[in-house]
């Protein structure tokens, strides 16, 4: 059976890149490279927040500066702020 020449504008696929052998060192480093989830708490709730438009603009400008994005920012602030109202006997602890 002959085989067709391409048509005309048609791309031939990619060459698939072959991956890195597995590096068990690395797995390693970048484990303790991650914070303690037993520190920071091992659960995470996303939260839905409306802002005023002028302020919300104002988030994204700040954040663009930073190089961070809006939601990072603002959980960077929330959890923050959270630290200044703690309870006076400390920080609540997680199970």
């Amino acid at each position: 059976m002959a085989r067709h020449a391409p048509k005309h504008g048609a791309r031939r696929a990619a060459p698939v890149p072959e991956l890195e052998p597995h590096d068990p060192e690395l797995d390693s480093y970048l484990a303790a490279l991650a914070p303690d989830p037993a520190a920071t708490g091992s659960l995470s709730e996303t939260l839905q927040v409306r802002l005023p438009g002028i302020q919300a603009e104002e988030l994204r400008r700040v954040a663009a500066e930073q190089g961070v994005t809006p939601a990072a920012l603002a959980a960077a602030w929330l959890v923050e702020r959270l630290g200044r109202e703690e309870p006076p006997t400390g920080p609540l602890r997680t199970v």
